[in-house]
């Protein structure tokens, strides 16, 4: 299915007002001015392709004409005093367009751990969270 050009453009000026509001959302925060940010936004985009990972390292991927682009912002809930561990939650919203046009909206709690042996050298965190799975309405 492919979209029409005024339905593209009516998912896509969706997609840049909740853009807007959720990083608005995400940049109001009177803790923002400390010295250590609780909170961080982001941005991405890109071509699908239809091979694993794996395929594009080895010049096997061939690319789709279907795209996406989405905003994440991540908010620090807790952060432990004793041990470098901080509890956050994420938030993404991502319009895909081009062979099909789709909206993904998520929120998912992520566990952080920000100290390893190499720490001074490159920083480095771990990130856990649960798994999503992409679903669309019947």
């Amino acid at each position: 299915m492919h979209p029409t050009t005024p339905s593209l453009c009516a998912g896509l000026r969706t997609f840049g007002a909740t853009a807007i509001l959720l990083s608005a959302g995400l940049l109001y925060q009177p803790q923002a001015l400390s010295a250590e940010p609780d909170w961080s936004i982001g941005v991405y985009g890109g071509k699908f392709y239809d091979t694993e990972p794996a395929g594009l390292t080895q010049g096997k991927a061939t690319f789709m004409n279907h795209r996406m682009l989405a905003v994440t912002g991540t908010k620090t809930l807790w952060r432990s005093e004793s041990f470098p561990m901080s509890l956050e939650l994420d938030a993404m919203i991502g319009q895909q367009f081009g062979m099909d046009s789709l909206t993904e909206i998520a929120f998912a709690p992520v566990l952080r751990w920000s100290s390893f042996p190499w720490k001074d050298t490159l920083q480095t965190d771990l990130r856990l969270g649960p798994l999503g799975f992409p679903t669309r309405p019947r």
